[in-house]
Protein backbone atom coordinates (compact mmCIF):
# COMPACT_ATOMS: atom_id res chain seq x y z
CA UNK A 1 0.00 0.00 0.00
CA UNK A 2 1.36 3.42 -1.29
CA UNK A 3 0.13 6.74 0.77
CA UNK A 4 -0.05 10.15 -0.87
CA UNK A 5 1.20 13.03 0.93
CA UNK A 6 1.51 16.73 -0.26
CA UNK A 7 4.00 19.68 1.13
CA UNK A 8 2.59 21.63 4.18
CA UNK A 9 4.16 23.95 6.26
CA UNK A 10 3.27 24.21 9.96
CA UNK A 11 3.31 27.84 11.18
CA UNK A 12 4.64 27.67 14.98
CA UNK A 13 2.65 29.83 17.76
CA UNK A 14 3.58 33.68 18.07
CA UNK A 15 5.54 34.07 21.44
CA UNK A 16 4.63 36.55 24.38
CA UNK A 17 7.08 38.88 23.31
CA UNK A 18 5.96 39.10 20.29
CA UNK A 19 2.03 39.61 21.54
CA UNK A 20 3.13 42.76 24.02
CA UNK A 21 5.46 44.38 20.90
CA UNK A 22 2.08 44.46 18.61
CA UNK A 23 0.12 45.39 21.53
CA UNK A 24 2.68 48.53 22.00
CA UNK A 25 2.45 49.07 18.38
CA UNK A 26 -1.49 49.07 18.57
CA UNK A 27 -1.91 51.59 21.37
CA UNK A 28 0.70 53.56 19.74
CA UNK A 29 -1.18 53.91 16.94
CA UNK A 30 -4.34 54.84 19.08
CA UNK A 31 -2.64 57.37 20.64
CA UNK A 32 -1.60 59.33 16.99
CA UNK A 33 -4.84 58.67 15.98
CA UNK A 34 -6.20 60.96 19.27
CA UNK A 35 -3.99 63.18 18.65
CA UNK A 36 -4.57 63.37 14.35
CA UNK A 37 -7.90 63.88 15.25
CA UNK A 38 -7.51 67.27 16.99
CA UNK A 39 -5.78 68.24 13.52
CA UNK A 40 -7.55 68.26 9.72
CA UNK A 41 -6.39 64.58 9.48
CA UNK A 42 -8.61 63.32 11.55
CA UNK A 43 -10.68 60.99 9.51
CA UNK A 44 -8.17 58.68 9.22
CA UNK A 45 -8.96 57.57 13.17
CA UNK A 46 -11.61 55.05 12.11
CA UNK A 47 -9.24 53.62 9.75
CA UNK A 48 -6.41 53.39 12.29
CA UNK A 49 -7.95 52.78 15.22
CA UNK A 50 -9.52 49.39 13.06
CA UNK A 51 -6.04 48.52 12.13
CA UNK A 52 -5.17 48.06 15.67
CA UNK A 53 -7.93 46.25 16.60
CA UNK A 54 -6.95 43.99 13.99
CA UNK A 55 -3.09 43.69 14.76
CA UNK A 56 -3.84 42.83 18.39
CA UNK A 57 -6.97 40.52 17.58
CA UNK A 58 -4.88 38.34 15.19
CA UNK A 59 -1.91 38.03 17.42
CA UNK A 60 -4.24 37.02 20.34
CA UNK A 61 -5.77 34.58 18.70
CA UNK A 62 -2.83 32.93 17.43
CA UNK A 63 -1.39 32.46 20.89
CA UNK A 64 -4.18 30.53 21.48
CA UNK A 65 -2.53 27.87 19.25
CA UNK A 66 -1.45 24.92 21.47
CA UNK A 67 2.42 24.51 21.52
CA UNK A 68 3.85 21.80 19.38
CA UNK A 69 6.71 20.11 21.95
CA UNK A 70 9.47 18.77 19.24
CA UNK A 71 10.65 15.72 20.60
CA UNK A 72 13.59 15.00 17.95
CA UNK A 73 14.68 16.80 14.68
CA UNK A 74 17.55 16.16 12.44
CA UNK A 75 18.46 16.21 8.99
CA UNK A 76 21.55 15.02 6.88
CA UNK A 77 22.69 16.11 3.39
CA UNK A 78 22.92 14.35 0.39
CA UNK A 79 25.67 13.19 -1.75
CA UNK A 80 26.14 15.68 -4.74
CA UNK A 81 25.73 13.36 -7.41
CA UNK A 82 22.54 12.35 -6.13
CA UNK A 83 20.15 9.88 -3.75
CA UNK A 84 21.66 6.24 -4.08
CA UNK A 85 18.51 3.89 -4.13
CA UNK A 86 20.92 1.33 -1.39
CA UNK A 87 21.52 4.29 0.70
CA UNK A 88 19.30 4.22 3.80
CA UNK A 89 19.03 7.14 5.90
CA UNK A 90 19.18 6.62 9.85
CA UNK A 91 17.43 8.69 12.52
CA UNK A 92 17.54 7.20 15.89
CA UNK A 93 15.39 8.74 18.78
CA UNK A 94 14.33 8.15 22.24
CA UNK A 95 10.88 8.00 23.39
CA UNK A 96 9.92 8.36 27.08
CA UNK A 97 6.02 8.97 26.97
CA UNK A 98 3.83 6.17 25.58
CA UNK A 99 0.49 7.39 26.48
CA UNK A 100 1.42 10.52 23.83
CA UNK A 101 0.27 10.61 20.01
CA UNK A 102 3.55 11.72 18.02
CA UNK A 103 3.19 13.39 14.17
CA UNK A 104 6.61 12.93 12.14
CA UNK A 105 7.70 15.41 9.04
CA UNK A 106 9.81 14.92 6.39
CA UNK A 107 12.41 18.11 6.09
CA UNK A 108 13.58 18.44 2.86
CA UNK A 109 16.23 20.67 0.16
CA UNK A 110 15.49 20.37 -3.52
CA UNK A 111 16.75 22.73 -6.70
CA UNK A 112 14.54 23.90 -8.94
CA UNK A 113 15.97 21.04 -11.83
CA UNK A 114 14.65 18.40 -9.57
CA UNK A 115 13.38 16.60 -12.49
CA UNK A 116 10.11 15.10 -11.00
CA UNK A 117 7.01 16.27 -9.15
CA UNK A 118 7.25 13.71 -6.28
CA UNK A 119 9.55 11.24 -4.38
CA UNK A 120 8.63 7.39 -3.34
CA UNK A 121 10.13 6.40 -0.14
CA UNK A 122 9.67 3.92 1.81
CA UNK A 123 10.48 4.25 5.83
CA UNK A 124 11.13 1.37 8.26
CA UNK A 125 10.53 2.25 11.81
CA UNK A 126 12.19 -0.18 14.72
CA UNK A 127 12.64 -0.71 18.00
CA UNK A 128 15.91 -0.92 19.03
CA UNK A 129 16.26 -2.90 22.13
CA UNK A 130 14.42 -5.67 20.15
CA UNK A 131 15.56 -5.11 16.49
CA UNK A 132 11.83 -5.62 15.50
CA UNK A 133 10.26 -3.89 12.75
CA UNK A 134 7.35 -2.03 13.41
CA UNK A 135 6.08 -0.20 10.35
CA UNK A 136 7.11 -0.11 7.01
CA UNK A 137 4.86 1.64 4.18
CA UNK A 138 5.80 2.69 0.72
CA UNK A 139 4.99 6.63 0.53
CA UNK A 140 4.23 8.99 -2.63
CA UNK A 141 5.22 12.50 -1.31
CA UNK A 142 4.25 15.33 -4.47
CA UNK A 143 5.98 18.60 -3.71
CA UNK A 144 5.92 20.11 -7.23
CA UNK A 145 2.53 21.09 -8.64
CA UNK A 146 2.46 18.22 -10.99
CA UNK A 147 1.55 20.45 -14.58
CA UNK A 148 3.74 23.13 -13.92
CA UNK A 149 6.02 21.61 -12.17
CA UNK A 150 6.26 24.49 -9.41
CA UNK A 151 7.95 24.29 -6.21
CA UNK A 152 5.49 23.78 -3.49
CA UNK A 153 8.52 24.95 -0.47
CA UNK A 154 10.24 28.24 0.25
CA UNK A 155 12.75 29.27 -1.94
CA UNK A 156 16.32 29.93 0.57
CA UNK A 157 17.81 33.14 0.32
CA UNK A 158 20.55 33.40 -2.83
CA UNK A 159 20.39 29.68 -3.69
CA UNK A 160 18.47 27.52 -5.95
CA UNK A 161 16.84 25.66 -3.19
CA UNK A 162 13.26 25.21 -2.17
CA UNK A 163 12.48 23.75 1.62
CA UNK A 164 10.05 21.40 1.68
CA UNK A 165 8.38 20.99 5.48
CA UNK A 166 5.28 17.78 4.71
CA UNK A 167 3.99 15.75 6.95
CA UNK A 168 4.43 12.21 6.96
CA UNK A 169 2.69 10.48 9.91
CA UNK A 170 0.05 10.84 11.57
CA UNK A 171 -1.34 9.81 15.27
CA UNK A 172 1.49 7.91 15.63
CA UNK A 173 1.87 5.87 18.81
CA UNK A 174 5.09 3.97 20.10
CA UNK A 175 4.31 0.88 22.47
CA UNK A 176 6.85 1.02 25.09
CA UNK A 177 9.79 3.48 25.73
CA UNK A 178 13.26 3.16 24.89
CA UNK A 179 15.22 3.74 21.86
CA UNK A 180 13.49 3.65 18.34
CA UNK A 181 15.05 3.92 14.86
CA UNK A 182 13.38 5.40 11.21
CA UNK A 183 14.82 4.19 8.17
CA UNK A 184 13.95 5.45 5.23
CA UNK A 185 15.19 4.56 1.61
CA UNK A 186 13.92 6.17 -1.58
CA UNK A 187 11.83 4.01 -4.40
CA UNK A 188 11.99 5.86 -7.53
CA UNK A 189 12.47 2.58 -9.12
CA UNK A 190 16.65 4.31 -10.57
CA UNK A 191 19.82 4.18 -9.03
CA UNK A 192 20.17 8.27 -8.34
CA UNK A 193 17.78 10.54 -7.94
CA UNK A 194 19.53 14.22 -8.68
CA UNK A 195 19.17 17.33 -7.00
CA UNK A 196 18.06 16.63 -3.23
CA UNK A 197 20.00 18.55 -1.35
CA UNK A 198 19.11 17.53 2.02
CA UNK A 199 16.66 14.96 4.05
CA UNK A 200 15.49 14.94 7.31
CA UNK A 201 13.10 14.44 10.09
CA UNK A 202 11.08 15.94 12.72
CA UNK A 203 9.26 14.07 15.20
CA UNK A 204 6.90 15.85 17.49
CA UNK A 205 3.95 15.32 20.14
CA UNK A 206 0.62 16.18 18.80
CA UNK A 207 -1.56 18.78 20.96
CA UNK A 208 -4.37 17.36 23.06
CA UNK A 209 -7.99 18.19 22.45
Amino acid sequence: MCRNYVANYHIPSLKIIVIIKGFCVALELCYECVYLSQNPMKHLFPQAFLLAFSVVSGLLLSSCQPEVVVVYEQTKPLPQQGWHIDSLLSYSFEIQDTSATYGLDYLMENTSAYPYYNLYVTYYLSYNPTAAVLDTQLQNITFMHPKTGEPYGQKQWFRDVYRQDMQALDELRFPAAGQYTLRLKQYMRQDLVPELKMFGIRLYKQPTH
